[in-house]
């Protein structure tokens, strides 16, 4: 309270001190009126300097405007009149009020400026003062980068960016300078609508919303192989929060009835990871009782089942395994 009836007889003063001038330049100027003429030209002038000098207090007071402080802003009464704003020296916030008695907390930061959607067809780093909440990206003719902005100048800002375009090109969202995302210092949206939402504390960013470990979609799988007709062959591919593409898969087909110890069937638009062979099911469809191996064949393409001498009219196989790379078949 005490400082705000400091700020009150500053104004006083501010005004006084102009009054003060005025009125000694209308008394040298009336020292030197004689005449009608020149008594009626020191009083309008007389007029028109106070006239300025209202207009000035008024107007400074308006630019100048210095919310009451208060311990809480639910300390002020209830009856003040609407559009009131005080600041709270407890939270160090500003808070105003419109027709009704709720006080509403207001925010002055720039991150409130940044809400625009953006759109960008080359690498791009994002600014501090660009707006851009919401960068959705084309990369339809080869990969892009976006940059992050400085931390220092982004505390609670939050930014989404988006990729838009169906191809096997990808978006990386990277840091900079030594800030990380999450404890990461890149993330690839490498699937058509991958996202990231992320927000920053002033040192790091922080993923508050994604869609960048599964393309959420299931696709229809082309396989083949000797006397190979297939019945059903299903998969949905994902990545890890590590950038490592994966396929859920599901085949069933048939073959020429005959007598064979092992079948292969090749699934297109994949590469099997190149470090090691991997562990699925499969089986012969018409047999039972036999002891048979399965695996993805490492660095190809190719599923393999391994059984003792049968005669099968089919084959069954499904796994969950790590690829070399995106599927070409993923948008």
């Amino acid at each position: 309270m005490n400082k705000f009836i400091n700020i009150i007889f500053q104004k006083v003063e501010s005004v006084k001190n102009k009054i003060f001038i005025a009125k000694n330049n209308f008394i040298a100027c009336s020292k030197q009126c004689y005449g009608g003429i020149m008594k009626n030209k020191c009083l309008i002038f007389f007029c028109l300097l106070l006239l300025v000098v209202l207009c000035s207090a008024f107007t400074k007071r308006v630019l100048d405007f210095i919310a009451p402080t208060v311990l809480n802003e639910s300390d002020v009464n209830a009856d003040n009149e609407p559009g009131m704003i005080v600041y709270d020296m407890n939270e160090d916030a500003f808070y105003g009020r419109g027709n009704g008695t709720t006080w509403k907390k207001l925010s002055f930061s720039e991150s409130d400026l940044n809400s625009s959607l953006c759109t960008e067809s080359s690498n791009y780093t994002i600014l501090d003062d660009d707006g851009c909440g919401t960068i959705i990206i084309d990369n339809t003719t080869s990969n892009r980068t976006i940059t992050l902005p400085s931390v220092a100048n982004n505390a609670n800002r939050v930014i989404t960016i988006k990729n838009i375009s169906s191809n096997q090109n990808k978006v990386t969202v990277t840091r900079s300078g030594s800030a990380t995302i999450d404890g990461y210092t890149s993330i690839d949206l490498d699937f058509k609508q991958a996202y990231i939402e992320i927000q920053c504390d002033g040192t790091n960013w922080f993923i508050i919303g994604e869609n960048i470990t599964s393309v959420q979609k299931r696709y229809t799988l082309t396989v083949t192989g000797t006397d190979w007709t297939t019945i059903k062959a299903t998969g949905v591919p994902y990545r890890d929060i590590e950038g490592t593409w994966r396929l859920i898969f599901n085949i069933s087909g048939t073959v020429t009835s005959s007598s064979r110890t092992s079948y292969t069937a090749t699934i297109s638009g994949i590469t099997f990871d190149a470090s090691h062979a991997q562990d699925i099911s499969g089986h012969p469809s018409t047999s039972t009782g036999a002891v048979h191996l399965a695996r993805a064949n490492q660095n190809t393409n190719t599923v393999g089942v391994y059984h003792p001498t049968i005669t099968t009219t089919g084959y069954l196989y499904s796994g969950d395994v790590e690829l070399a790379s995106k599927p070409t078949f993923v948008e």
